[in-house]
């Protein structure tokens, strides 16, 4: 019996240390889990993305939303040229190296640890031998773009202050401008000098205040060739020109306050051009999709909408 005792009390001590082990393991895989640099990020694209929990050396090549990194404290280390649209955010990132979509050598050379980028970027492939890449969900609008943003660089808590601030300025628009706006329709049309370009909601350019946040539709013509076409934008013909008219038009010029649209007869026909709801904004002031631009053109566009009568 002694033996057998001693064998159980031997068998016991080994568990009890095989036991203690496990449990310290588990402990230390816990802590260094927590104490881990990266995390898993979901983008909804590639699925599972490793990335660094605090980036420091980011590039979003999508350049109409790189303004937000500066709102988020993110100076980044490279952008497109193509942020001149915007000359004042040009000014502000005027030291920041510029990378080329058709020169990936220049991404590279800025070393990111980070890249965000569209989902119809060809370049993808390409960037995720650079750094960890996280992909744009297509459907995402100008706020979804900013969470992600603010999700990957660990900078939630900056990106919900920005959104508060945007929605408590548009729900004051919307009460100053009362009856101007409210149950209006406006047509958001790019002109580009030859021809024009009707667009809807989704497609920048003004769109995301006027349609988005201060809720206003097209004019009923227009919607119904959007549904005919299944598209939300279609170049605008000359025949076709009253499809516009409604309570506002929003023109987007390339060249001033400069259009062949605006000699046309048929265009001084329209009830929107005789009442004088006719906004005028320029390619610099729509461009881009950033809450920094967003906020100078809603700005423009409210002071054109108290203006009129």
């Amino acid at each position: 019996m002694n033996k057998v005792s001693k064998l159980i009390a031997i068998l016991l001590a080994i568990l009890f240390i095989a036991t203690a082990c496990s449990n310290g393991n588990a402990e230390k895989k816990e802590k260094d889990k927590d104490n881990k640099d990266t995390v898993i990020y979901n983008d909804k694209v590639n699925k599972d993305v490793e990335i660094p929990k605090h980036p420091k050396r980011v590039i979003d090549m999508n350049f109409k939303n790189v303004g937000n990194l500066l709102l988020l404290g993110q100076e980044p280390v490279g952008v497109q040229e193509w942020i001149k649209w915007n000359p004042e955010l040009e000014k502000e990132m005027k030291d920041i190296p510029k990378v080329d979509l058709d020169n990936i050598e220049s991404v590279a050379k800025q070393k990111p640890d980070l890249i965000l980028a569209n989902a119809s970027d060809k370049n993808i492939k390409k960037y995720q031998k650079l750094a960890p890449t996280i992909v744009y969900d297509s459907k995402a609008d100008y706020k979804d773009i900013l969470k992600v943003q603010a999700k990957v660089l660990n900078k939630e808590e900056k990106g919900k202050e920005i959104l508060k601030n945007w929605d408590e300025k548009i729900e004051k628009d919307k009460k100053d401008l009362g009856s101007k706006i409210n149950h209006k329709t406006i047509t958001v049309v790019q002109d580009y000098q030859k021809e024009q370009m009707v667009l809807g909601s989704g497609l920048g350019r003004s769109t995301e205040i006027v349609y988005g946040a201060y809720g206003m539709k097209p004019s009923k013509k227009v919607e119904k060739t959007f549904n005919e076409k299944n598209a939300n934008y279609y170049t605008l013909s000359k025949e076709r020109i009253d499809d516009i008219d409604g309570d506002y038009i929003a023109m987007i010029l390339f060249d001033g306050n400069k259009s062949e649209i605006f000699n046309l007869t048929e265009w001084e026909n329209l009830n929107a051009v005789k009442n004088n709801h006719v906004l005028k904004l320029s390619i610099n002031d729509a461009s881009l999709g950033d809450f920094k631009t967003l906020d100078k053109t809603r700005e423009k566009i409210k002071k054109q909408f108290e203006n009129m009568q």
